[in-house]
């Protein structure tokens, strides 16, 4: 079931590979931070 929200709000973040963007957002939406995680792109 999707989630239903009051306000909607789209950010974009920009950064370099491997500082913490996906846990950062992990971390407002979910309440939850993985101090280890996989990166989503590899940018080698």
């Amino acid at each position: 079931m999707a989630k239903q929200y009051d306000v909607l709000f789209r950010l974009l973040l920009i950064g370099d590979s491997g500082v913490g963007k996906t846990c950062l957002l992990c971390r407002f939406t979910d309440n939850e931070f993985h101090s280890s995680h996989i990166s989503t792109i590899d940018a080698a």
